[in-house]
């Protein structure tokens, strides 16, 4: 979920359509940074240290990444953007994963909790922290790697099927999707993944951005069509219920699919053997999620 999707207007608003300013995407007017990629052999062991998820409200929660972590015995925690509360360090994460939102990059301007996120994503790329974004997330990888933001030209609701050049690290789908604008592949960056209506997926290094929403399950995005319908009947795009229910005979394949996805991403942040799933643990299906799940919330 991004870009104001439940709370916004049906319009971009003025100058933000073509991408994003360049003092919201890269801070206090200066020009975009061009990062390079480093090389695969640039990868680092993991240490055994936590990962960090950025979530921002309690209808997004981790969902089926938190699920995968537990499964994979790797640590971490949540830092619930909306509260206020100190932001945590990023040097040394696992990595770091950013959420879906109802804001966008381009809110930054406006919205000191984008702008403190933009920061933080940046200091994590400086630090060599892999970034994992998600939807949003995705959209503010792309800004703090010097890319922009964009109107789509069709919102992409529900279920959609990702043209993949990797389909071993992004299966084609189909993904569970909710946005109104896209990312622009940021510069050093390999486009992986793309639709009809623009970028899905791309790597920067040990960074991976998506634009659809691998932890997502049915439920979870449910929540997200009830409370934008009334924009959906502006729109003429139907049922938020019935676009979901439509690809619900994905759901099964969804979690396989998004447990590929993570997986790939980790093993190009880290040492193939970093892998481990608990003994006996081989049953990928998502349990009822529990927002204080087996994490802890950061100090």
């Amino acid at each position: 979920m991004s870009e104001r999707a439940a709370h916004g207007n049906d319009a971009a608003p003025a100058g933000r359509a073509a991408a994003v300013s360049e003092r919201a995407a890269h801070g206090n007017g200066a020009a975009p940074v061009e990062r390079d990629a480093p090389a695969p052999a640039d990868r680092a062991a993991w240490n055994g240290a936590p990962a960090l998820i950025l979530q921002h409200g309690d209808w997004g929660p981790p969902g089926l990444l938190a699920d995968w972590l537990r499964q994979r015995a790797i640590p971490f925690e949540i830092h619930r953007t909306w509260l206020g509360k100190p932001w945590p360090e990023v040097a040394g994460r696992a990595f770091v994963a950013s959420l879906g939102s109802p804001h966008s990059p381009a809110d930054a301007d406006e919205e000191p909790e984008v702008a403190r996120e933009l920061e933080l994503l940046r200091a994590a790329v400086d630090a060599d922290t892999p970034v994992l974004g998600l939807c949003f997330g995705g959209q503010m990888l792309a800004a703090a790697l010097g890319g922009g933001i964009e109107a789509a030209e069709a919102p992409e609701l529900g279920w959609h099927v990702v043209d993949t050049t990797v389909p071993d690290e992004i299966p084609p789908g189909p993904w569970l999707q909710w946005h109104y604008h896209r990312f622009t592949v940021p510069p050093g960056a390999q486009l992986l993944a793309s639709s009809p209506t623009g970028p899905q997926a791309f790597r920067h290094g040990r960074h991976l951005g998506v634009q659809f929403h691998p932890e997502s399950t049915i439920e979870i995005v449910r929540d997200w069509a009830h409370t934008d319908q009334p924009r959906l009947d502006r729109l003429g795009l139907g049922d938020g219920d019935a676009l979901l229910d439509a690809g619900s005979g994905y759901a099964a394949a969804a979690v396989d699919a998004a447990f590929q996805l993570f997986d790939a991403f980790w093993r190009n942040a880290h040492d193939d053997d970093a892998i481990r799933e608990r003994p006996g643990d081989s049953d990928r299906r998502a349990p009822a999620w529990n927002a204080q799940g087996e994490a802890r919330d950061v100090p």
